[in-house]
């Protein structure tokens, strides 16, 4: 007998089976807040499986924490997005955010964490600036290797598909 591969759970049926993540996704980005659905541009939009709220998820049990805001399925894989102001200032609270996705998704319910990723490496986390200005950092400056040491990537005011992984 040959071994099977197990078959990876989408992002939208791992949401559905648990309680407080199924309450806080949606197909789609219909789980990103009204404004910030305009900070994701992808070639083709019915390729967005779903998204989540984990921010919102969060916020009762953890009202206190810097949580991150979302993850979202884009053809079959999973891209955590922060929409967050940009400033130098910012950066140790992103960096609390994803310490905090990581520890709480790891609690529950890790396999968000393994959904299959587009990048090349550790699983990154998306920085889309809010507010007036993008990120400005120096390379090798003390900030952006802060940044790049928690696989962070401030991609500017839009998270564009096509800009970050090219067509494919």
């Amino acid at each position: 007998m040959g071994d099977k591969k197990a078959k990876t759970r989408t992002l939208w049926e791992i949401c559905q089976e648990h309680n407080i993540l199924k309450e806080f996704s949606s197909s789609g980005l219909g789980a990103l807040k009204k404004g910030e659905r305009k900070c994701i541009k992808v070639p083709v939009s019915r390729l967005i499986g779903c998204s989540v709220a984990l921010d919102e998820a969060a916020k009762e049990k953890c009202p206190n924490e810097n949580r991150w805001d979302y993850v979202m399925d884009y053809n079959g894989f999973a891209f955590f997005i922060e929409i967050h102001p940009a400033s130098t200032s910012e950066i140790n609270c992103v960096v609390q955010k994803v310490d905090f996705v990581r520890k709480w998704l790891s609690d529950k319910e890790p396999q968000i964490l393994d959904l299959p990723q587009k990048e090349a490496g550790a699983r990154k986390f998306y920085w889309i600036s809010s507010g007036g200005t993008d990120l400005r950092i120096t390379p090798g400056s003390p900030q952006a290797r802060k940044l790049v040491s928690k696989h962070i990537v401030p991609v500017g005011k839009v998270w564009d598909y096509v800009k970050i992984f090219g067509k494919n």
